[in-house]
């Protein structure tokens, strides 16, 4: 009796589960409205962390040749000893 009685709480109990995970009337699985928001904050945390890093990248590619040039020259006129 004992057996039974545990094998029919574990029925229960799954049963339970399923349709805590379950809509009644569809029997589909479903997010919550408050899931959804806190997935989409997070996605939009991490790109506005990303973006500036990508930004200065970009910034960094677009540097003209001339500008290093300048760049280089500058410092060995600066490292250069003058008497």
């Amino acid at each position: 009796m004992t057996r039974n009685l545990l094998n029919r709480i574990k029925r229960l109990r799954v049963r339970y589960l399923i349709e805590r995970l379950t809509h009644a009337k569809t029997g589909r699985c479903a997010f919550t409205l408050v899931e959804v928001v806190v997935v989409i904050a997070s996605i939009g945390i991490m790109f506005s962390l990303l973006a500036p890093t990508v930004r200065k990248k970009q910034d960094a590619e677009n540097v003209s040749p001339q500008v290093v040039a300048m760049a280089v020259l500058e410092t060995d006129i600066l490292a250069t000893d003058l008497p």
